[in-house]
């Protein structure tokens, strides 16, 4: 069993975990492979909440009661999140989301929300659906870190054996050297 401290998606698609283990040991997993795209429906499942908590212009547009719904998946199309960092102190459990937005000058803007609970609804009043979807995100990373659960790739095709492959018996052509090319005769009418 690990207890998830930071999540952190990284360039290539790869995963940067920090846990403790059971031994109570602290523990940064750079992970290799590419995620898995459980993970990254998890991580964009977060986007909404990022939205409200930085105050961002498309929050008013969320349908908090179909947050995969067109509307808000449109309204939402230039922000991504992609950490969580968890603060677990005796009394609550509280995130803070970071992740980016894509600006119209094809810049990005990074973006972190300020603290906030995942447990006490007077705090934010999402804090309910931010924990159940934060939960997600943190099982498929402990899945990265401990299953090895991550995006297959095919990296080589083997054509060899393939009997339905057109060019399995093509043989190489000698070279043949180029015809110059001659100006076209004008057309006489």
């Amino acid at each position: 069993m690990i207890t998830i401290k930071k999540v952190k998606l990284v360039k290539g698609n790869t995963l940067e975990v920090q846990y403790v283990d059971a031994g109570g040991n602290d523990i940064t997993f750079k992970g290799r492979n590419f995620v898995h795209p459980d993970l990254k429906f998890r991580m964009s499942a977060l986007v909404p909440f990022l939205a409200d908590l930085t105050e961002q212009r498309e929050a008013p547009r969320i349908d908090w009661l179909n947050l995969e719904g067109i509307e808000t998946v449109e309204a939402l199309k230039n922000l991504s999140v992609s950490g969580v960092t968890i603060v677990d102190d005796d009394i609550e459990k509280k995130v803070v989301l970071s992740g980016s937005r894509n600006l119209q000058s094809s810049k990005v803007l990074n973006l972190c929300a300020p603290l906030a609970s995942m447990t006490d609804i007077e705090d934010y009043e999402h804090s309910l659906d931010l924990k159940d979807a934060v939960d997600a995100l943190l099982f498929e990373a402990s899945l990265y870190v401990t299953e090895n659960k991550v995006a297959v790739e095919q990296r080589t095709f083997n054509f060899d054996n393939d009997p339905d492959n057109p060019f399995a018996e093509a043989t190489a052509t000698a070279d043949v050297p180029l015809e110059s090319v001659k100006e076209p005769e004008p057309m006489t009418a």
